[in-house]
C-alpha cells in the first residue's frame, strides 16, 4: 500500500492569487525509513529530532528553525530533497485563480480541483496498488470541507473517500514533508522567490514550463508491490 500525504498552501477563497496543493507519496514499507531519515536531516542542521517542522515557521525563521538563515534553509531543503527523492515522490499543483471564472473561486471548488489534480498524477504512479490519503487534522469545519472536496473527486473519477485518514501534523513526518514541499513551491508563485523551490527540484521528475496553468507537477515512475518484492 502507498501512503499519500496531502497538504495545501495559500487561500482556497478569493484572497490571494495562487492556491497550491501538494502530495508526498511513499510506500508503507518505506515509512519507517522516512521517519529515520528526517530525524537525521533535522539533527544535522541543529533541529531537535522530535521538533515539528512547519513551512510557515521555516520561511519566517522562527520556532525550531529560528537559528537558520535563508542560505541554511536552502541547504536544509536541498539535503532533504537528496535524501527523500530516493524513495519518496512528490506532486504539486498550483492554481492561478485569475484564470478561473469568479464563480469557481471558492473553498469547495478549489480544494476539489487541487486534490483532483494531485491524485491524477498519483494514480499512474501507484497503478493498481491500494493507497491511503493522509491529511492534516484541523478544525471540524476545515476537516468537513476537505472531506467534501475529496468526495467531489469521485464525481471527477479520482480518489476515494474510503481511503481518507486525518492525522495531526505534529505526529506525521509525511505531512511535515508535504507541507515543506508545497510551501516551497507556493513561495515561488506567490512571492516570486524560487530559491527554495529550486533547492528541492531533484524531488520532481518533470517540471512543467512556467507558462502552464498548473506548473511543477512531478510524476516519476514507481514500482508496483510485486516489482518491489521481486527486486
Amino acid at each position: 500500500m502507498y501512503l499519500i500525504f496531502i497538504d495545501e498552501a495559500g487561500h482556497s477563497g478569493p484572497d490571494g492569487r495562487f492556491f497550491s496543493v501538494g502530495g508526498l507519496i511513499v510506500h508503507d514499507c518505506d515509512a519507517l525509513q522516512m521517519r529515520r531519515e528526517f530525524r537525521s536531516v533535522k539533527e544535522s542542521f541543529g533541529l531537535a529530532a522530535g521538533a515539528e517542522i512547519k513551512w510557515r515557521d521555516l520561511i519566517r525563521f522562527r520556532g525550531p528553525a529560528a537559528h537558520l538563515d535563508p542560505s541554511a534553509l536552502e541547504h536544509f531543503l536541498a539535503s532533504a530533497s537528496a535524501r527523500f527523492s530516493r524513495f519518496t515522490h512528490v506532486a504539486v499543483t498550483t492554481v492561478d485563480k485569475e484564470q478561473l471564472p469568479g464563480s469557481l473561486v471558492n473553498d469547495a471548488y478549489l480544494q476539489a480541483l487541487g486534490v483532483t489534480l494531485v491524485l491524477a498524477q498519483v494514480e499512474p504512479l501507484v497503478r493498481h496498488d491500494a493507497y491511503l490519503v493522509v491529511v492534516d487534522h484541523r478544525t471540524p469545519n476545515q476537516d468537513h470541507r476537505l472531506r467534501t472536496a475529496l468526495a467531489k473527486t469521485l464525481e471527477w473519477g479520482r480518489g476515494s473517500t474510503e481511503l481518507l485518514f486525518f492525522q495531526n501534523s505534529r505526529d506525521s513526518v509525511g505531512l511535515q514533508l508535504a507541507d515543506m514541499v508545497v510551501g516551497a513551491v507556493h513561495q515561488r508563485h506567490d512571492r516570486g522567490n524560487d530559491r527554495y523551490a529550486r533547492a528541492i527540484a531533484s524531488w520532481f521528475a518533470d517540471r512543467s514550463p512556467d507558462s502552464l496553468r498548473y506548473p511543477w507537477v512531478g510524476w516519476p515512475p514507481m514500482p508496483t508491490r510485486s516489482e518491489r518484492l521481486e527486486a
